[in-house]
């Protein structure tokens, strides 16, 4: 699972999205080879999937990329002389983001996915957690009161049921797109594993978990462990295995391997174990979960993360944790 879109960009030759700034240090800037038609090649001769990951709204973010290319979507629209589409890109804080409110940024999104599927061997299209980055109403102020205006004398949605909408219809056409390409190909999704803060993002996944037509799976990220003193592992897990019931709809869980041994991570509650990974793959296995993710790899050997990592090996070889 490796990110080929971080900031509204592209790790491969895209008509739509500027080269990522990650290969060269300047977005735009030609690598001069193609790293996704690599990562695909390697990734198959090795005997694995490739799921190709995006951040579907993100330009830019705590200064990263520090200069946008002039071909970036949006340097584009903030340069031409078209005043309507100024808002499809929004400045909040110290970021960037496409506004999902407007059906062309949709598209430019949708598109961007139907390009990977079209010219490369991706076993799956996969979406991270962020989606709104914030419940403030200034952040689309403009769209949603065009929206209200447009209801008429009927009852508009509220902004947070506007918002899920927005993101819905986002969802189901990258799915209906990916499918239209390919049919064997995924698209799965790892949302938070707070479905409270999913929701407040207007990432629906109260739905994508109980019908057909938004995802093939999703990947909670229940980054944490059983004596999280707010989310319990087994308490969230318990929660994502009843909510996932739509036919075909895989649930696999993100676990934490980055606060594996960790000292102070969670109120301190991973120091002094070698076996919370283990436990919580056992736990999901028992719910009858369809696998684990792990994150992240840079996390898979080090000095901080190696018992709990030699602990999930034997796991997957048939043997003890311990």
């Amino acid at each position: 699972i490796v990110h080929v879109r971080a900031f509204g960009d592209a790790m491969y030759p895209s008509e739509i999205y500027p080269w990522s700034h990650l290969l060269t240090g300047t977005q735009g800037g030609d690598p001069g080879f193609d790293p996704l038609a690599y990562m695909v090649e390697k990734t198959h001769e090795a005997g694995m999937q490739f799921h190709a990951w995006l951040n579907p709204l993100r330009i830019q973010s705590n200064g990263a990329p520090s200069i946008l290319a002039p071909n970036n979507l949006y340097s584009q629209w903030r340069s031409d002389s078209d005043k309507d589409n100024d808002d499809w890109a929004v400045d909040w804080e110290d970021g960037k983001y496409f506004n999902p409110a407007y059906p062309q940024v949709r598209e430019k999104i949708i598109d961007g996915v139907r390009e990977i599927v079209e010219n490369y061997g991706v076993d799956a299209i996969h979406f991270d957690d962020y989606f709104y980055p914030t419940t403030d109403t200034a952040f689309d102020e403009k769209a949603y009161q065009a929206y209200t205006e447009s209801v008429g004398d009927g009852v508009p949605l509220t902004l947070p049921q506007w918002r899920m909408a927005n993101i819905n219809t986002l969802v189901s056409g990258v799915y209906s797109a990916v499918k239209s390409v390919n049919p064997k190909v995924q698209f799965g999704i790892s949302p938070q594993g707070n479905v409270t803060n999913d929701l407040n993002m207007g990432a629906d996944v109260e739905t994508w978990a109980s019908q057909k037509g938004y995802v093939d799976y999703l990947c909670p990220q229940i980054y944490v462990n059983f004596d999280h003193p707010l989310l319990p592992f087994n308490d969230t897990a318990d929660q994502w295995r009843q909510m996932t019931t739509a036919e075909g709809v895989k649930l696999y869980i993100g676990l934490a391997v980055y606060k594996a041994g960790s000292e102070d991570a969670d109120s301190g509650t991973w120091k002094g174990k070698t076996d919370v990974l283990q436990k919580e793959i056992e736990y999901a296995r028992e719910l009858g979960c369809d696998g684990i993710m792990l994150y992240s790899w840079d996390y898979m050997d080090t000095s901080q993360t190696q018992e709990e990592v030699a602990n999930v090996i034997k796991i997957f070889n048939g043997e003890s944790g311990n």
